[in-house]
């Protein structure tokens, strides 16, 4: 059984193991700053040593620096950006469609994610890896020593294999970030697509096949004895080769309670978005995505039984997944059979894929189902891209029967500092996709996004970027005749950006937009500034404040209202061991019950208005980054007069808060113990996790 990470450095048990491996690079390296000089060298180079196996990658890296000016702290594992870091990211199947980034901080935490092309090089935390290493520091700087097995990655049954991987740093003293082989034409968007290029022959090895399983319990703490209760259940990891998984779940802990931030909302259009932290789903989770989210794992919310697969080269990518879900009816979940189809061809840093999902309300037989095709195209080295997603859904049930469309085209071309990109979907409104169907109404949409970069690397200026973002929405029916002609029944928009970054971390920033819009006859501009600032005052004080005035629409009922909103906080460390973070947001809305007839001159004489407020306070202690104790209070937005929305199952008021103790020893073995105020609850968690 694997422990993860720690436990060798807690009780030094971790050696070098490079003996007898095949050495693949050993360089002392420059990376090209991102920030706050793009395209100038960093102060400070990295040694770079590389070897493998037949099981395991082995990463040596030095990072050279004045050992006065190292700022490191403990953290908890995939915290702690507050620091210096140093790391490296991998592309395994090297088509720039995926890599995985290991993170090592001066103070011996780890963070690691998963960057995926088809989210825009978002980095996804929740992806967590099997990995060994140690970090110390040294007379010339911190040395950091991992050992990456082979059975994190998915690839070809081919004896040879193309890797790419990139190496990244972070100093706090010079506010510098860098990439390795990044220059003014080559984007850090997406972090592995340049760095050292490596061909590995003959890896692989059986890897191990994982069984979790878990116990959990939770209840009131006094009276409330009819809400206590247990559960138990498992997931398995199993290998079929070098590029397959099969994953099996009975009544698995889809809860997460540990993992799920608070997330409350008003007047709102759609459901609450909650990010996969799931097992089950995280593991080659690239394999399902698009460029629009057309399958939402966290609809399957309940499940009983799950069976997944998932086969990935470096040309084909194909997975499935089965589920029996079942009913909650706190959230109107009902009894389901749910599941999907997936399969991807790549060509380098382009593919094309197809996908279908379906579900069926076991109890009233109703069947939805969505036909989706999708795909990624690149030319002239990426100067000029374009993604695509087209759509049908069917729902077959005993009232009616719908069909539903969705299509999505962008384009793109980029050159240098200078970025443009065109937009156009149709989309109505009420699209939920997070439901999983495709309504039949329509809605076009067609934006243009332009913004320019002026990189003055100077003292005090560092950059100035401008945007300008006009577009336009209407009915199907009148939509593109509009658009050609007078925009008399479309609503329309333009907005304008500029970001100013100043010395090493400073960034102020200024947004401003107009929209027109019209409601039976009457046009209303909509206008409003929103302005901010971004700095770190020091290493371990991080601030950053912002605040918006204007007019907006109140969907709810399809109405003008004036709103003030204001914003700031403040995170960083104490003492290397306490972390902290802080937040506070006021908004204040005026408005007019007279409802469509309401003009912008008119909300000086608005007949009801609120306010709401929202602290949030957070520390964390963390001894080493085995274990955690964190405390957060967080005061909910206050009674929302006139209306409001949230889930049934909350009561919101201005007297609750949220209150969370958590203590998580590691990843693939954990206990979690939590305690929730105003509502008195208490949870226990155990994870244990076998390998054979």
């Amino acid at each position: 059984m694997i422990f993860n990470y720690a436990c060798f450095i807690v009780f030094g048990l971790i050696v070098n193991q490079t003996d007898g491996t095949t050495p693949l690079f050993n360089e002392t390296i420059t990376l090209t700053q991102t920030r706050p000089s793009w395209g100038e060298v960093m102060s400070d180079s990295v040694g770079v040593s590389i070897n493998y196996d037949l099981k395991n990658l082995y990463i040596t890296l030095d990072a050279y620096q004045d050992t006065s000016t190292i700022v490191g702290f403990n953290s908890t594992r995939d915290n702690g950006l507050e620091q210096d870091l140093c790391g490296f990211i991998i592309d395994p199947l090297g088509t720039s469609q995926e890599g995985y980034m290991f993170l090592f901080g001066a103070g011996g935490n780890f963070m690691d994610a998963r960057i995926l092309r088809s989210t825009g090089g978002s980095e996804e935390y929740s992806w967590d890896s099997d990995l060994s290493y140690t970090t110390q520091r040294t007379d010339y700087g911190y040395r950091v020593e991992a050992e990456v097995p082979f059975s994190n990655f998915r690839r070809s049954s081919a004896d040879e294999h193309r890797w790419v991987i990139n190496i990244t740093r972070q100093k706090q003293s010079t506010g510098e970030s860098g990439l390795y082989k990044i220059t003014e034409t080559r984007g850090a968007d997406l972090l592995f697509k340049y760095g050292i290029e490596l061909t590995l022959s003959g890896i692989g090895g059986r890897e191990p096949v994982y069984v979790t399983p878990y116990g959990i319990w939770g209840g009131e703490i006094d009276d409330g004895v009819e809400s206590e209760k247990g559960d138990a259940g498992f997931d398995a990891r199993i290998p079929v080769g070098a590029s397959s998984v099969v994953n099996l779940a009975f009544n698995p802990d889809f809860s997460q309670l540990e993992g799920d931030p608070l997330e409350f909302d008003f007047n709102t259009q759609y459901a609450l978005y909650y990010s996969e932290y799931r097992p089950f789903f995280v593991e080659e989770r690239g394999v399902f995505l698009s460029h629009r989210e057309i399958f939402y794992s966290r609809r399957i919310y309940n499940p009983f039984l799950a069976a997944r697969y998932t086969y990935k080269t470096d040309v084909n990518q194909f997975g499935f997944i089965l589920a029996s879900d079942e009913e909650d009816t706190a959230i109107g979940n009902p009894d389901a059979y749910a599941g999907l189809m997936r399969y991807k061809k790549t060509f380098g840093v382009n593919y094309l894929g197809a996908m279908i999902l379906g579900r069926q309300n076991r109890e009233t037989e109703d069947i939805n189902y969505v036909l989706m095709t999708d795909g990624d195209l690149n030319f002239f080295n990426e100067m000029i891209s374009g993604n695509y997603t087209l759509a049908i859904s069917g729902t077959e049930g005993d009232e009616e029967d719908t069909t539903g469309y969705y299509y999505d085209i962008e384009t793109s071309y980029k050159r240098s500092n200078f970025k443009l990109r065109i937009y156009n979907f149709g989309i109505t409104r009420h699209y939920e996709n997070k439901l999983g169907y495709l309504t039949e109404k329509d809605y076009q949409s067609l934006y243009v996004y332009f913004d320019y970069r002026l990189n003055f690397n100077r003292p005090v200026l560092k950059r100035i970027i401008f945007g300008l973002y006009p577009g336009a929405s209407g009915t199907l029916d009148d939509f593109w005749g509009d658009l050609a002609g007078n925009f008399d029944s479309l609503e329309y928009s333009m907005a304008e950006y500029l970001a100013v970054e100043l010395f090493s971390s400073f960034v102020g920033y200024a947004w401003i937009h107009q929209d027109k819009t019209e409601y039976n006859g009457d046009y209303f501009y909509l206008h409003g500034v929103e302005m901010g600032i971004n700095n770190d005052i020091t290493p371990n004080i991080h601030i950053y404040a912002g605040g918006y005035s204007g007019y907006g629409i109140d969907y709810n009922w399809s109405r003008l209202c004036r709103k003030y909103s204001f914003w700031g906080g403040v995170y960083g460390n104490i003492f290397e061991k306490i972390s902290y973070n802080t937040y506070f947001q006021a908004q204040q809305f005026y408005g007019d019950t007279t409802g469509f007839a309401l003009k912008s001159s008119e909300i000086k004489n608005a007949d009801w208005q609120w306010t709401s407020y929202k602290p949030t306070v957070e520390l964390t202690f963390t001894p080493d980054n085995r274990y955690s104790l964190t405390v957060t209070y967080q005061k909910l937005w206050a009674d929302f007069a006139p209306y409001y929305w949230a889930p049934e199952n909350y009561d919101l008021d201005d007297d609750k808060f949220f209150a969370l103790l958590t203590f998580k020893p590691s990843t693939g073995d954990a206990v979690y113990l939590g305690v929730r105020f105003p509502e008195k609850l208490v949870f226990f968690k155990f994870t244990h996790r076998f390998e054979f």
